[in-house]
């Protein structure tokens, strides 16, 4: 908390108060803490579990409240030390009224039960608001571990000593040099299997067993250092059971290294276990262990660093990052510093206090106000939807709650402080009205008047007609480009000769034993008809033979499949290379433009058709040079498989692949595909290159284009 001077030292209030000889209550400790080289004092309540944070010149106060000095008496003290930084009367009253609040001040005068009664309500009422706005993360107290952990402490302290982070460290690169090694293996059919009913359900049970070690590992950390855990119990997040710790006593140790390891020992006994479950599966036999420890290491290694170490959401990863950039309670001051800057600076109130209290504190707010609201919306939304599509209603009711309480609640709190506060506050209340109508007008006209540009984006591929890609004929080895890459050549023209040293060996076998045969047919018409049939259908077989080995030696001469232009990729790799039968050699390109085949989502299909103005492409290897082009065909069904699988998932692009079908280019949802022209020539680098496209339509105001999204989303996940 910081002390703010104001205009008069003196309060009409003070006589209430001069008397009093508070004291601060034995269950309070202050702990001096240093962030960003400013000293600041940190209040702990061990009854509550609560911290509270003061400046040096609160501390002056907070020094002499031993219950043997008047509050007066204190007051005088802190002008005759402090000097032009002294608090004045009335800082002095709302500390003190702070510190009553938090249950940490004692005095003189009898106890009011009856206000410590009121208060506790208070408190419990809190809770439950807490509970309500956040519907998607309840928490359910059970135990107080702090007598089954103390035993343990000594034995775990050596873990979280800089020795034990270094052996940890090792393990770890280890560990990732290991996976590296085995990524072919780790990620071979890594969907079939994790999706698999019999594979989900595993999941569910292995899921809470690791996160109680996750917790097991915040506690022991808080209590290697001499700390105290009294709540252990269930967080219902999205309904999903998960342990939880309160492990904030760590806010009282002062060096920082301590708090950041109490916030990442969660993720280090995770990422531990991952470590061991990698090197068990290695070696493991096929079975159950094997598929234990499988998952193990996908919740363990991959599930903790996409959720837990994010620090946009108040997990692990927060706090690391509050520890690391040392800028205590960074969530709560980001968003006063938000209403800071709207009060300021649009209500145009002169009488407000910034939260920063050190250099680089500003950027930081900024940044994470609002890059960490988005997030949560963004994810409250996600979630809720994800309810909805098994549970309608409540996940109605979830995104309407949410919605309320991220939005429309912020919003209604914001018009009570327009209307009960007070003039003394900033310049008279038609400022600040003016500013909020001016504000709510201007949104108005962004969002539903002004249009804006609307397009949609699809992924395609360079497309090219079976006739006009060059192939190998049969298995051998090239010997010789006779046509140069990059010219003109007719169809039928020989483009590559290859070789095959077996191929005239065997020919010349071939020939010799049809020579012997015939010699031999012929010989037995005359003796024997019966031995003639079974000496002709050997000459026959032999024959045969021979025809489609003259047919593989005419196959070693590769030759154009159409009129075009030879494009060869990687021409000097060809001699020497040995190909099979079918291999993809190069392209005879058609002297005609490039032709892409684009797939499109059927939620989209409907603006694509009835609201085309023009189509802009960017092939993968260029993204910076923009092209035009018109559509020439449109397949008007849809259809779950890929021209290509290289828009799916396993090839590189975004496109799910159903992993129940087998193969590459099957697709979860229906995709329908077009066929565009580029409107001038283009070389492509490759045959089946990835090229993103943008459609654009006819301009619209963002109000109307999210209105026209959250319909498409609606009739796509509930069909309504």
């Amino acid at each position: 908390m910081a002390l703010v001077s104001v205009s008069s030292l003196f309060s009409p209030h003070w006589y209430r108060v001069a008397e009093l000889k508070p004291r601060l209550k034995g269950h309070i400790d202050i702990h001096r803490h240093v962030y960003r080289d400013q000293i600041w004092y940190v209040l702990q309540n061990h009854i509550t579990g609560k911290f509270h944070r003061f400046t040096p010149a609160a501390y002056q106060v907070l020094d002499q409240l031993n219950g043997e000095k008047s509050v007066d008496e204190i007051w005088q003290s802190a002008v005759a030390g402090l000097g032009a930084e002294a608090p004045s009367q009335d800082d002095l009253i709302n500390l003190l009224g702070q510190l009553h609040a938090a249950g940490a001040l004692a005095s003189d005068v009898p106890p009011d039960i009856a206000e410590m009664t009121s208060r506790l309500a208070q408190e419990k009422r809190q809770k439950w608001r807490q509970k309500i706005l956040s519907p998607l993360a309840i928490k359910i107290p059970l135990i107080d571990p702090d007598r089954i952990l103390t035993p343990l402490a000594p034995w775990f302290r050596p873990v979280f000593s800089k020795a034990g982070i270094f052996i940890w460290l090792c393990l770890v690169v280890m560990a990732l040099v290991t996976a590296g090694i085995h990524w072919s293996v780790l990620t071979e059919n890594i969907s079939a299997e994790v999706l698999s009913p019999g594979n989900l359900l595993l999941l569910a049970v292995l899921f809470p067993l690791i996160k109680a070690l996750h917790e097991l590992g915040h506690a022991l950390a808080v209590k290697a250092w001499g700390g105290e855990v009294h709540e252990m119990g269930i967080m219902l997040l999205v309904f999903m059971p998960v342990p939880y710790v309160d492990a904030s006593a760590a806010s009282a140790f002062r060096e920082p290294f301590k708090r950041l390891i109490v916030g990442a020992a969660g993720m280090m006994v995770e990422v531990l276990i991952a470590v061991i479950a990698l090197f068990y599966w290695l070696d493991a036999p096929e079975g159950v262990g094997k598929s234990i420890a499988y998952n193990v290491m996908l919740i363990a290694g991959v599930s903790t660093l996409l959720f837990n170490a994010n620090p946009l959401l108040r997990f692990d990863g927060y706090y690391m990052l509050v520890d690391g950039i040392q800028i205590p309670n960074l969530f709560v001051r980001a968003n006063r510093y938000f209403t800071y800057g709207l009060q300021k600076y649009i209500l145009g109130m002169k009488r407000v206090v910034s939260p920063v209290r050190a250099p680089g504190e500003r950027r930081w707010f900024i940044f994470y106000s609002i890059s960490s609201f988005v997030y949560r919306a963004f994810l409250s939304v996600a979630i809720a939807l994800f309810i909805a599509k098994e549970f309608f209603i409540v996940g109605v009711v979830l995104a309407l709650w949410t919605l309320s309480a991220m939005f429309v609640l912020p919003v209604l709190k914001g018009l009570r402080f327009m209307i009960i506060r007070k003039p003394a506050q900033g310049n008279g209340r038609v400022r600040p009205w003016a500013a909020v109508i001016s504000v709510v007008s201007i949104g108005f006209v962004m969002l539903c008047l002004v249009p804006v540009p609307r397009w949609t984006n699809a992924q395609g591929v360079v497309w090219l007609p079976d006739s006009a890609i060059v192939r190998a004929g049969t298995d051998c080895q090239i010997s010789e480009i006779t046509q140069a890459p990059d010219s003109m050549v007719s169809q039928g023209r020989p483009l590559i000769q290859c070789a095959d040293p077996f191929l005239s060996k065997d020919i010349d076998v071939l020939q010799a034993r049809r020579q012997e045969q015939e010699v031999a047919y012929y010989q037995a018409i005359q003796e024997s008809p019966v031995d003639a049939a079974l000496k002709q259908k050997n000459l026959d077989a032999t024959l045969a033979d021979l025809q489609r080995a003259q047919e593989r030696m005419a196959d070693l001469t590769i030759i154009s499949p159409a009129t075009g232009r030879f494009v060869v990729p990687l021409v000097q790799d060809l001699p020497g290379k040995f190909v099979r039968k079918g291999d993809e050699i190069g392209y005879v390109l058609p002297d005609q433009p490039t032709r892409v085949r684009a797939v499109v989502p059927q939620q989209d299909i409907g603006v694509v058709r009835d609201d085309l103005q023009r189509i802009e492409l960017r092939f993968a290897h260029d993204v910076g040079s923009v092209f035009e082009g018109v559509i020439d065909r449109a397949v008007p069904g849809g259809s779950n498989r890929l021209p290509s699988a290289v828009l799916g998932t396993l090839g590189g692009g975004d496109i799910g692949i159903d992993p129940r079908q087998g193969d590459q280019i099957s697709a979860f949802e229906k995709w329908f595909e077009f066929d565009i022209t580029l409107t001038e020539s283009v070389v492509p680098r490759h045959y089946e290159q990835r090229v993103y496209l943008r459609f654009y339509h006819s301009s619209q105001p963002v109000l109307w284009q999210w209105l026209h999204d959250l319909r498409l989303l609606l009739l796509e996940e509930f069909s309504v």
